[in-house]
């Protein structure tokens, strides 16, 4: 099983026996004995295979129909994620939080603000208001 999905995957990428083993550093005859079922490959082998071959572990051992390889792009996905340490994320916490304060005294300096020109133009306006009837008399 695992053997005739080898040969299969091997020869839709287009490789030989010693194309292939040399992409795993194994000798040609590993490889033509792993196809033809007299021995099995290592675990780190496998696993090899499964991300030259683009396909899933699960795929190369149990036999499953479909060749997914949604594991290997998790894994490379997650080799792409940057580690943050927990020094790093208490600073950031710490920022975060001393920054909070500044951030909410501008947000409520923004809401504030127009009140406080609504109310000067209405206390400006009944001045003008008051203004011009004293000068009316």
């Amino acid at each position: 099983m695992l053997g005739d999905k080898i040969i299969t995957l091997r020869k839709k990428a287009g490789w030989t026996q010693e194309d292939f083993a040399n992409q795993l550093n194994v000798s040609r005859q590993s490889v033509s004995k792993w196809e033809s079922g007299q021995s099995i490959p290592d675990v780190d082998k496998i696993i090899q295979m499964s991300e030259i071959f683009g396909v899933s572990i699960d795929y190369l051992l149990k036999g499953e129909a479909t060749e997914t390889n949604e594991e290997i792009v998790v894994d490379q996905e997650f080799k792409n994620t940057r580690w943050v340490s927990l020094e790093e994320a208490n600073d950031y916490l710490q920022k975060s939080e001393a920054a909070g304060g500044k951030i909410a005294l501008g947000v409520f300096l923004c809401i504030l603000s127009p009140a406080f020109l609504m109310f000067a133009l209405a206390n400006g306006a009944n001045q003008w208001f008051a203004l011009a009837q004293e000068v009316s008399l």
